[in-house]
Order: C-alpha cells, then sequence, then structure tokens
C-alpha cells in the first residue's frame, strides 16, 4: 500500500477505473471482509466486499478485464465464477449484505472448502460459527 490508500478509497478508485462511475465512500456499505487462505493456490487474499448504495444509470463500456454484466440470482450458478463465490460469497451475500460479517475461507484442498464465520452483526463475539462446504 504505498499510496496509504484505505480499502474504502481503492473501492471508489476502482470503480472509476473500471466502470467510469464516479462515487463516493458515503455510496458505499462493507458488508463483509473475508480472508481467502491460499486461493487457487496463488496465495493468500483479503477481500472487502461492498454493496454500493448508488444505482447504476447505464452499463460501462467493457474494458480489457471484461465486461460488465447483471444476472439474476437464479442464474449465478451457470455463469463461470470461482468455487469460493458460488458456494460461500453469493450465499453469504444474500443473508448478510445489509448487516456486516467477516470470515475466513480455507482454499487449500478445493474439494472441501471450509470456511469461518468470525463476526457476523447481531451474534454475539463467542458464538463463532464454523461451516464447511
Amino acid at each position: 500500500m504505498p499510496i496509504g490508500e484505505s480499502p474504502y478509497e481503492c473501492a471508489v478508485r476502482e470503480t472509476y477505473e473500471e466502470t467510469n462511475f464516479c462515487i463516493t465512500e458515503k455510496d458505499l456499505h462493507l458488508f463483509a471482509m473475508i480472508a481467502e487462505k491460499s486461493y487457487a493456490s496463488t496465495g493468500h487474499w483479503l477481500l472487502f466486499l461492498y454493496q454500493c448504495q448508488r444505482p447504476i444509470e447505464k452499463l460501462p463500456p467493457a474494458i480489457e478485464e471484461g465486461e460488465f454484466s447483471f444476472f439474476p440470482l437464479d442464474k449465478i450458478n451457470s455463469i463461470n465464477i470461482p468455487q469460493t463465490d458460488r458456494k460461500i460469497i453469493w450465499p453469504i451475500y444474500q443473508k448478510y449484505r445489509d448487516n456486516f460479517i467477516s470470515l475466513r475461507i480455507d482454499c487449500q484442498d478445493t474439494n472441501e472448502l471450509k470456511f469461518t464465520l468470525e463476526e457476523a452483526q447481531g451474534l454475539k463475539p463467542d458464538s463463532v460459527v464454523s461451516f464447511y462446504d
């Protein structure tokens, strides 16, 4: 983090760079912080997932990384997304998108993804729950 950018500042910058959509930190709701251990055997990832509270007026143009699209929730299982997204992140989004959660995902064994919910708004701190795929 050579420029000292916060996760919110990063989300605002990346949103503009990849969609040309101008938002501010106030437009974002942080609903999840996720640590992925050994994701795709490439290393460890720390994800900050936001729900943008500001409507998008039009779809942005395609860029080198891909094309921005909307999909109905019932089609999520038919698109090419990482297994962690399909089995853990989208179901978590559906349940907690208006709140806040922190979880860790162990990706070392892709046949048995394990994740631990470390904090969820409304749960007592000592009620950490583990889930297994």
